[in-house]
């Protein structure tokens, strides 16, 4: 856990190989909402951190997606 900005911190750095994203079937934001990546800096899907998803988990109503940044 942490903050968004620690968050996209990690990725930019390079500093993390794997992350564990928890999906809830729930929808919340705003225009004030923050991103759970904070300023990762990425505004193409051309230049997003590749992933590859190495397990979907289900966890009662929520999910666990596993994933290896590339």
């Amino acid at each position: 856990e942490g903050g968004s900005l620690i968050h996209a911190s990690f990725i930019k750095s390079n500093t993390v190989d794997q992350l564990a994203l928890f999906l809830a079937p729930k929808v919340i934001g705003g225009q004030e909402a923050l991103s759970w990546c904070g300023n990762l800096g990425v505004d193409s899907l051309d230049d997003a951190p590749q992933m590859e998803i190495s397990s979907v988990t289900a966890l009662g109503e929520d999910w666990m997606i596993s994933a290896i940044i590339k």
